[in-house]
C-alpha cells in the first residue's frame, strides 16, 4: 500500500510506547522469518536487553522451503543474541494452507509459553488491519468484527500486543532496507487463490491508487468502530444487571433466564446486543443475526408453558413458561434404563452428562436417612411414577411434582428417580419420598449433582 508518511522514527515510537507500558515485562516475538516480524525484533533489540527477548517460530511444513527458514532464524537470532524457540506444527492435509486452522494452532502454541506478565508481540501493521476490515465488511460482519485487529488484548498468562497496527507496509520494509535486513519470503503471499492475497493484489492496491489515504481512513473507521463496540458492551452490561435472573427453579447447568416480556420492550438493536453480550459473557461464540431473529420468532409466538430451543455448537436458547434460558448444549441423546450405584464412590451417567456423589450433611430438607443411602439405583424409566413426597398426605405423579416445582422439561428427562430395593426414593434437588428424609438437624446424606456439560461451575447440589 503507497503510503509515504509513515517513518522509521514511527516505528521505534511504537514500539517505545510497548516498552514503556509494559515495564520489566518479558516480551516474546513471533518470529516468522518475514519482513514484518524480522523489523519487529530488530526494533526491539534496539531498545531492550537481550533477556528480555524471546523468539518463537513456528514451521507448519506447507512450503517446501519451510526449513530452511527456521535455519535462517535460528542463524538470525543467534547474531543479534537473542533466545528461540521453534516448532513444527504440521497441518492434517499436508499441502493444504488451512490458514484458520494454522492460526489457531499457532496460537495454542504461543499461550502455552506465555508466562505471568508476558507480552506476545506480533508484526501485524496497518495495511493487515485494512485487508481485515474488508474482508470482514465482505462478509457481513458486525460492529465488533468490523473493528478489526485489536491493538492489545489478553492471552492466556499474558497480554498478546500489535504495536506496529498504526504503521504502514512501506515504513517496515524501508526500515528494513535501511539497516540492511534479510528476510524469508513465502511465495504463497503471491497466490490469488488464497482471499486474503485476491484483496491485497486486485482490490486494496486499486484503491490506494485512486483514493491514497483510503488506508489511513479505513484504520480510522476501525477505531471508531471499536470504541462503538465498547459503548454497546456498557450498555449491554448495564441491561444484563437489570434483566438477567438466576434461574432458582433449575437443578442443572445453565447461565441464567431473562424474562420474555421486559426483552420484548428493548429495541431491536439493543435486545440482540444483549443476548449477544450474555453468551460471549459465558464464552460462547454468539450466532448470527439470522438465527436470533428465529429466535426471537419462536420466542415470541411460543404460549407461556412452551419449550422453544434454538441450538448451536456449544450452547442453546430455551423459553420455559415467561423465561428465556441460556443453556450449554444439551444432549438429545437415548437415556440409560438404570444404573447401580454404591455411593461410597462418585458415579458417572453415560448419555445423561451427569456426575453423582454423596456427601454427610445435617442442613437441608433433601436429605436421605444414612441407613438408606447406600446401594441405590438410578433410573430413567419411570413409567407414570408416583410417590408421596416428605411430609405430603398423597401419592402424586411426577409430572405435577416437576410443574410446581417449575422444572424445565429439558432436565425433567435427564434427572433420575432414585430407587432402593425397588423402591422411589426421589429425584436428586427436587422431591424426596416421605419416611426416607433425615430429620431436621439430624445427620443426613445428601447427593449432589455435577453437570458435565457445564464447562463452569454449575453451583447446584441436592437431595
Amino acid at each position: 500500500m503507497a503510503t509515504t508518511d509513515l517513518s522509521q522514527d514511527s516505528l521505534e515510537a511504537a514500539l517505545g510506547r510497548l516498552v514503556r507500558r509494559h515495564v520489566g515485562a518479558r516480551v516474546l516475538v513471533a518470529f516468522s522469518g518475514g519482513v514484518d516480524s524480522t523489523v519487529l525484533l530488530h526494533a526491539l533489540s534496539q531498545q531492550l536487553p537481550p533477556h528480555r527477548l524471546l523468539a518463537l517460530h513456528v514451521d507448519h511444513s506447507i512450503q517446501p522451503g519451510s526449513g530452511e527458514w527456521a535455519i535462517h532464524c535460528v542463524k538470525v537470532c543467534n547474531q543479534w543474541g537473542i533466545q528461540i524457540r521453534k516448532t513444527v506444527l504440521t497441518p492434517a492435509a499436508a499441502g493444504h494452507l488451512d490458514e484458520a486452522a494454522c492460526r489457531d494452532a499457532r496460537y495454542a502454541w504461543f499461550e502455552g509459553l506465555i508466562q505471568p506478565g508476558d507480552v506476545l508481540v506480533t508484526g501485524h501493521h496497518r495495511d493487515d488491519q485494512v485487508e481485515t476490515v474488508l474482508y470482514r465488511l465482505l462478509r457481513g460482519s458486525g460492529v465488533r468484527g468490523l473493528g478489526g485487529i485489536h491493538p492489545e488484548r489478553p492471552l492466556g498468562s499474558g497480554v498478546l500486543a500489535r504495536p506496529f497496527l498504526g504503521c504502514s507496509r512501506d515504513a517496515i520494509t524501508a526500515y528494513a532496507a535501511e539497516q540492511g535486513l534479510s528476510w524469508v519470503i513465502d511465495p504463497s503471499n503471491e497466490d490469488r487463490r488464497y482471499d486474503r492475497n485476491f484483496l491485497r493484489h486486485e482490490i486494496i492496491r486499486p484503491l490506494v491508487a485512486r483514493w491514497p489515504a483510503s488506508g489511513r481512513n479505513i484504520d480510522r473507521a476501525a477505531r471508531h468502530l471499536r470504541h462503538a463496540h465498547a459503548l454497546l458492551g456498557e450498555i449491554a452490561g448495564q441491561d444484563y444487571d437489570e434483566l438477567w435472573e438466576p434461574a432458582a427453579n433449575c437443578c442443572l447447568g445453565h447461565h441464567g433466564c431473562m424474562e420474555v416480556e421486559r426483552l420484548d420492550r428493548l429495541s431491536i438493536g439493543r435486545r440482540f446486543n444483549l443476548l449477544r453480550y450474555w453468551m460471549s459473557r459465558n464464552g460462547y461464540q454468539p450466532p448470527g443475526a439470522k438465527r436470533l431473529d428465529e429466535l426471537w420468532r419462536q420466542a415470541k409466538v411460543a404460549r407461556d408453558d412452551g419449550n422453544v430451543r434454538v441450538a448451536w455448537p456449544d450452547a442453546e436458547f430455551r423459553r420455559f413458561r415467561a423465561y428465556l434460558y441460556l443453556l450449554p448444549r444439551q444432549s438429545m441423546g437415548a437415556l440409560p434404563d438404570s444404573i447401580s450405584w454404591t455411593t461410597q464412590s462418585p458415579i458417572q451417567c453415560p448419555g445423561v452428562g451427569l456426575r453423582l456423589h454423596a456427601r454427610v450433611s445435617n442442613e437441608g430438607s433433601l436429605r436421605l436417612k444414612t441407613e438408606w443411602s447406600t446401594r441405590l439405583e438410578l433410573s430413567w424409566l419411570r413409567r407414570r411414577a408416583r410417590l408421596k413426597p416428605t411430609g405430603g398426605q398423597h401419592r402424586r405423579r411426577l409430572r405435577n411434582i416437576f410443574q410446581e416445582s417449575r422444572i424445565p422439561p429439558w432436565e425433567r428427562r435427564r434427572l433420575p428417580m432414585i430407587y432402593r430395593d425397588g423402591v422411589a426414593i426421589g429425584i436428586p434437588g427436587v422431591v424426596l419420598a416421605d419416611g426416607f428424609s433425615a430429620a431436621v438437624g439430624h445427620e443426613g446424606v445428601e447427593i449432589c449433582l455435577e453437570d458435565l456439560m457445564l464447562r463452569r461451575d454449575s453451583g447446584r447440589s441436592d437431595l
